[in-house]
């Protein structure tokens, strides 16, 4: 069925600090990216070679778009400019 596939992307960041508002400057690290529809209802999304070296952010939502700082603004808190849909 056309038009029924739904992008889901996992982002991985190291941050400044263990909380969001102590976040301070975000360094994208990576990300992955699937498209669910009704071959394939489920996937696993795997950033395990992107993990922060200390405190860090991991975002899941909707879409395909990179937030790194280059295509898409990085999360900055609290001027952030990100899709407020986050699945979490």
């Amino acid at each position: 069925m056309t038009g029924c596939d739904y992008k889901v992307s996992l982002a991985s960041y190291s941050t400044e600090g263990p909380t969001f508002a102590a976040s301070g400057t975000q360094t994208f690290l990576g990300s992955a990216t699937v498209t669910l529809n009704r071959e394939n209802p489920q996937a696993t999304l795997d950033i395990s070679a992107y993990l922060p070296k200390c405190f860090g952010q991991i975002d899941l939502y909707p879409g395909d778009q990179k937030f790194d700082g280059h295509s898409n603004p990085l999360p900055h808190y609290p001027d952030i400019v990100l899709p407020d849909h986050l699945i979490t």
